[in-house]
């Protein structure tokens, strides 16, 4: 807080709250009338309307919450101004939009005349934008509470405004549900889940759907461990969006998870067998045998088992590769799995003979695909590291060391080694 503001709440603590409230309207009227020549009174209006709105029976009036909005919006308005002229201004009081409609609301409540409502209605609107566009601020500094605080809001008040004439804040359905949509997300991700389920109920009725709608309550319900329900709701996504890869993601995450391997099998060939040039759907498939392959390994060892899901893994990442050659997931798949093997091999044999050595340059052909792409990748650098040395490169070897450390430090290396 500020020391002028300090100096102000001080200056106001023992102030009468009638007389707080005729002082706060004035410090208002000033600051509005010419804010350059007086910046001090909007503070002197929020340190006043505070202590008038404190008061229980001040509290129970119309003016002093609808003149509580009016100060909060123009504190939010007035940061909102500078970061036109400069970007990075420092929030001084970011809940301040926050305020403005909770005022604004209290003031529509409390209104007896169409006058009265009339005259709370813009600022309602005008601080629910505000507040929209703070939840995006709130977002990005990971304060997930306000972030979510600052979107339901808008979206509480999106009746009252247009039943009282006011200017809409979402400018379509759409927008409204992408929303309301996003409230689920912050809901969820502070623990409030009651509500996340009425939001994910009334987004349903709405008639609004997406992919990420039933994802969200998919998962929702296995957490609440109700896998018939889940099921059901997934069933219903794949029905409207059959061609949605997403849902198919979810679909096998769920099944690997409960160790279905023989239905996920079956059902990334129906995948392959409904979109054959989707390199996704390859690069899945390759992923799921390398998984497999990689357990299989660690818990049986070189099996014939192991071979098959190591020959199914590359089978499908060769396509993948095959369709979409700069597909960094499937290349470095593609390295992981030769890599695995390579290093699985020197454990069984103690040492590192030609069919290993073939088998890590086979590995060096992908990862350096994959740096080329993204030269920042830890656990790229890291693999290219453990090859070159294996290979007996010292010159590789210590190169890329210096910049796994370089990066594992905070820091970016300058460029692909291998452009």
């Amino acid at each position: 807080m500020k020391k002028s503001t300090l100096i102000v709440l001080f200056s106001y603590s023992e102030e009468d709250p009638v007389k707080a409230y005729k002082k706060a309207q004035a410090a208002l009227g000033a600051y509005t009338l010419d804010s350059a020549h007086n910046p001090t009174k909007l503070d002197e209006a929020k340190a006043l309307i505070d202590i008038a709105s404190a008061d229980s029976t001040m509290a129970g009036l119309f003016k002093t919450h609808k003149l509580k909005g009016d100060i909060y919006l123009e504190i939010s308005d007035r940061y909102f101004t500078a970061c036109l002229l400069e970007p990075n201004t420092e929030i001084t009081n970011p809940q301040a939009s926050l305020t403005a409609v909770k005022s604004y609301k209290k003031a529509l409540d409390l209104a007896k005349k169409k006058y009265e409502r009339k005259d709370a209605v813009p600022g309602l609107s005008a601080s629910c934008k505000h507040a929209q566009a703070m939840s995006h601020i709130f977002y990005e500094k990971k304060e997930y509470a306000l972030a979510y605080e600052a979107i339901i809001l808008p979206l509480e008040m999106h009746n009252p405004i247009l039943e009282n004439g006011g200017e809409i804040v979402f400018s379509s359905f759409e927008e409204f549900s992408s929303s309301k949509y996003q409230a689920v997300l912050l809901a969820i991700e502070i623990g409030k889940i009651a509500e996340a389920k009425v939001l994910i109920n009334e987004l349903f009725d709405s008639e609004y759907r997406s992919p990420d709608l039933y994802i969200t309550h998919f998962k929702l319900l296995n957490t609440e461990n109700k896998a018939e329900e889940a099921l059901k709701v997934l069933e219903e996504a794949k029905a409207k969006y059959p061609d949605s890869f997403k849902l198919f993601s979810v679909e096998m995450k769920y099944y690997f998870q409960k160790r279905g391997y023989d239905v996920m099998q079956t059902k990334i060939q129906d995948k392959i067998n409904k979109d054959p040039d989707n390199y996704l759907v390859y690069s899945f498939a390759g992923t799921f045998y390398s998984d497999l392959y990689e357990e299989e390994l660690k818990t049986k060892g070189m099996t014939d088992a192991a071979n098959k899901y190591f020959s199914e893994a590359e089978k499908g990442l060769e396509k993948a590769t095959e369709l979409n050659p700069s597909a960094i997931d499937a290349l470095y798949t593609f390295a992981t799995l030769y890599h695995t093997k390579a290093l699985k091999l020197i454990e069984v044999q103690g040492a590192i003979n030609p069919e290993v050595e073939s088998i890590l340059r086979d590995t060096l052909t992908y990862l350096k695909k994959v740096e080329k792409i993204n030269p920042n990748d830890l656990g790229t650098l890291i693999m290219l590291a453990d090859i070159f040395t294996k290979l007996q490169d010292t010159e590789k070897a210590a190169e890329f060391n210096k910049r796994v450390a370089l990066v594992q430090s905070g820091g970016t290396c300058d460029g692909s080694y291998f452009e």
